[in-house]
């Protein structure tokens, strides 16, 4: 049974992979149609035989059953046939005896049936008694969070691996992070970066060390009520096949004025104005025709406008104007940090040009904090974030070398 759920596991990625829109560009341009269509095939001829193999075992199973009823009806009718012939008993308790023999098989037959049954089933029921030992990863009471439009976080030699991991996504990571501080979080990639905003939203609690949250742990607040304290754009977000009201809102009231609002704070206004639904206008063609296709910009303006709308007093951007040009970012992140004002905020990027205005910058590198000051700070120290200034600025300056010389 194991093995089958792993084969219609598979076929469903494949099949949903044909179908999925997100996924059509490249499959078109790749030509990856007939490598797709290969897989989908072979796991379901796969199934054909993991059917046909539990289709003989269950013929197998009633030909010996029906086997074994007849025998057993043959040798009952002959055994009382020939006490009726020896007078020992009558026609009517022959009739009698036949009906409540069959009465007794057909019972014991249904009892066989349901044990069988229970051992087929006793899997299913073993995974879920596995499933109901893990240990939740949150539980729904605890602390209120005391509301205020800035706080302070500490996070106290912090090491978290993911599950199934032997290597530490973070390690031993000691950071303060004072109420109403900007703060930007760079380094290469697989730095910890994304980790850190997960551990410090919940998502995920550290495998060692504390988090806390004005000198409390962060484990003992309620869970939906410390969520409430994070507006986050994720590098991987996700948009719905919803209105773009629906979409800024997420399930708060959407009012009219607000919602324009924030999608101009976003740079959305002029788009969104253009649309003869207006914000009523569905986010891709999912379920209407007249759907919406944003371009790769225009979904992480939507999606920071989603964060703008929450106004909660904790602001997180994880790199989620990676697809929009270095002149584009800037202008997001300097429309958002006017609108976040005094809130405590946490930006990152990989470009560094665009983390110049935050108070503080902490590098991570494999992991662990490497480097940590202002701007100004970090390039006198001469160290990674150096290094990293250097080889971007260097690549801007060849860049721009290479369109003087075709002009």
């Amino acid at each position: 049974m194991k093995e089958l759920v792993g084969i219609n596991r598979r076929f469903s990625y494949y099949f949903n992979l044909l179908k999925d829109f997100r996924f059509g560009k490249d499959i078109r341009v790749y030509n990856a149609t007939g490598l797709l269509m290969e897989r989908v095939n072979r796991y379901i001829n796969e199934d054909w035989v993991m059917l046909d193999r539990r289709t003989v075992v269950s013929n197998r199973f009633a030909v010996a059953q029906s086997f074994l009823s007849t025998l057993q009806q043959g040798v009952l009718y002959a055994y009382l046939g020939l006490r009726v012939l020896a007078r020992a008993i009558t026609v009517g308790e022959f009739q009698m005896l036949i009906s409540a023999a069959g009465t007794f098989m057909g019972s014991m037959a249904q009892v066989l049936y349901h044990v069988i049954d229970l051992g087929k089933n006793a899997g299913f029921m073993y995974e879920y008694v596995r499933f109901m030992q893990y240990p939740a990863a949150k539980v729904s009471s605890g602390d209120p969070v005391r509301k205020a439009p800035a706080l302070t976080f500490a996070l106290c030699g912090v090491s978290f691996k993911y599950h199934g991991s032997d290597a530490y996504a973070l390690r031993d990571l000691s950071l303060r992070i004072p109420a109403g501080q900007k703060l930007a979080v760079v380094g290469p990639n697989g730095a910890g970066k994304t980790t850190l905003v997960k551990l410090l939203t919940r998502l995920y609690d550290p495998s060692e060390g504390e988090i806390l949250l004005d000198g409390q742990d962060i484990r003992r607040f309620a869970p939906e009520d410390y969520a409430k304290l994070f507006d986050v754009v994720f590098q991987d977000y996700k948009l719905l096949a919803f209105s773009i009201r629906d979409n800024v809102a997420l399930g708060k009231d959407g009012n009219d004025a607000a919602v324009r609002s924030v999608l101009r704070l976003a740079g959305l206004e002029e788009k969104v104005a253009g649309l003869a639904r207006g914000i009523d206008t569905p986010v891709y063609k999912v379920f209407d025709d007249d759907g919406l296709e944003l371009s790769g910009g225009e979904s992480q303006k939507l999606a920071i406008a989603r964060a703008i709308y929450r106004d909660a007093p904790v602001v997180t951007l994880d790199e989620p104007t990676a697809a929009l040009d270095p002149v584009a970012e800037y202008e997001v992140y300097r429309r958002f940090d006017k609108l976040v004002g005094g809130k405590t905020a946490i930006y990152i990027s990989h470009r560094l040009s665009s983390c110049r205005f935050c108070d503080r910058i902490a590098v991570l590198d494999g992991g662990r904090l490497v480097e940590y000051g202002t701007h100004e700070e970090l390039l006198r120290r001469g160290g990674r974030y150096l290094k990293m200034w250097d080889a971007q600025a260097q690549w801007y300056a060849e860049q721009r070398g290479d369109v003087q010389q075709r002009a």
